[in-house]
């Protein structure tokens, strides 16, 4: 039996028959290659799961990228931003026409969906432009307003290509739905030749059935694939086919997975800090600004700019400007608490939420912060540091209290910087 075990699925099939109805060959021959597309199925679905969705995950961190320069010129000026939305405008176009040029198993309204968003981005695309083309420093209102259109069309993108995700997926749970059916009549089929003969029954059930726990533990896999499981292993101590497929499967699993966690830390990381980006923050905002008023508990925001950064670049160059802003994010992680979210918004303006924290305990967090800044050695001469405190008020959106912040930190430059101001926090 073990012998029998360790040769080829196709060896082990054909010795099933020979044992089970000599007879019937042509019928059992039928099974053998229905049992043969159950797993032809089951590994094209896999590899679909993997075409369909890694470019697309892609495509939408390269968006939330292309959202950056525009930004971060309206807080620097720097001109070089215009380059790199150029640049990675350039490649979400390429992205989005290499996907709808794949010859992938997509719907027709999957991929009409897909063809939508990509004419929507064509459409964001000049927004992008527009921002960058203003005189610096611009408008403050007329750049506000293009910059939340800018920003609203590609948070619409990025969602809605969220939902040709859950189309894909429900696509695969169809085709393996399918697969499963189509196993089930093999598994029906194989029982009825067995019931003909105990003795054959015997020999022929343990060599088929051994062929189909395995098929149901690769289907079992597929399913919790299929639904995000990517962490879940394929156990078939096999040396055959079925074997070499489950362990093909679980490394696809394993680079999934992998790919995976680098996109969701690219898209809510700064690559230049290590803290969490502007994305992030605003997810995190949100969070806690809904579970502070579900529970009534304080809620304070600092933003924080560091003084005369400009100056830096213009004299050491921008290498040493972004060792200055690595420092200065270090400074920041330890000087607040673990439950504190520290974040860079864009350039050298920064933002802390301070969760259960009412504005004077924020304030005196900001104060100790600045203290540290105006110690540290940055190896660049005295540096300092501008921070505006903002309470939570109960009428107050997300919004509201960043805006009070950033118009504090605004005041505390006209006070002369290095130094921390408090917008008014009455409810």
């Amino acid at each position: 039996m073990k012998r029998l075990l360790s040769t080829s699925l196709r060896g082990r099939f054909i010795t099933g028959i020979g044992l089970v109805f000599l007879a019937l060959v042509a019928g059992t021959l039928s099974n053998l290659l229905s049992i043969q597309s159950t797993v032809t199925i089951l590994t094209a679905s896999l590899d679909e799961m993997r075409n369909e969705t890694h470019p697309m995950s892609q495509l939408q961190t390269l968006l939330l990228r292309t959202a950056m320069p525009p930004n971060d010129y309206l807080i620097n000026g720097d001109p070089a931003e215009r380059v790199i939305y150029e640049r990675l405008s350039s490649e979400v176009n390429e992205t989005f026409e290499a996907l709808i040029s794949l010859e992938l198993p997509l719907k027709a309204d999957v991929l009409a969906a897909l063809k939508t968003q990509y004419q929507g981005w064509q459409k964001a695309q000049p927004l992008g432009r527009d921002i960058l083309a203003l005189p610096y420093p611009p408008n403050s209102s007329t750049a506000v307003l293009a910059m939340e259109r800018f920003d609203s069309s590609l948070d619409s993108i990025v969602a809605n290509l969220d939902r040709v995700h859950e189309f894909t997926h429900q696509d695969m749970l169809e085709r393996l739905s399918r697969s499963r059916n189509r196993k089930r009549r093999v598994y029906d089929a194989i029982l009825i030749f067995a019931s003909l003969g105990l003795v054959t029954i015997i020999w022929g059930g343990r060599l088929l059935g051994a062929d189909l726990d395995a098929l149901q533990e690769l289907e079992q896999g597929a399913l919790r694939f299929a639904k995000g499981e990517l962490s879940h292993r394929l156990k078939l101590n096999r040396h055959d086919e079925l074997g070499r497929l489950a362990s093909v499967l679980n490394q696809m699993a394993g680079q999934m997975l992998t790919s995976r966690a680098t996109l969701v830390k690219k898209a809510s990381y700064d690559e230049l800090t290590g803290l969490y980006n502007r994305y992030e923050f605003q997810q995190r905002v949100t969070e806690e600004f809904r579970r502070a008023q579900r529970y009534e508990n304080p809620l304070s925001l600092l933003v924080l700019d560091l003084d005369h950064f400009k100056r830096i670049n213009d004299t050491y160059g921008h290498h040493q400007g972004d060792e200055v802003l690595k420092q200065l994010s270090e400074v920041i992680r330890q000087n607040v608490r673990d439950v504190d979210i520290p974040a860079r918004w864009g350039g050298e303006e920064f933002v802390i939420i301070t969760p259960e924290t009412d504005w004077q305990e924020a304030k005196l967090l900001a104060e100790r912060i600045r203290h540290a800044v105006a110690h540290h050695d940055f190896g660049v001469g005295e540096l300092t540091i501008s921070i505006g405190v903002s309470g939570l008020r109960s009428v107050d959106t997300p919004e509201d209290i960043f805006k009070r912040a950033d118009a504090a930190m605004y005041l505390a430059k006209r006070r002369g910087r290095n130094c921390v101001e408090v917008t008014n926090n009455t409810t």
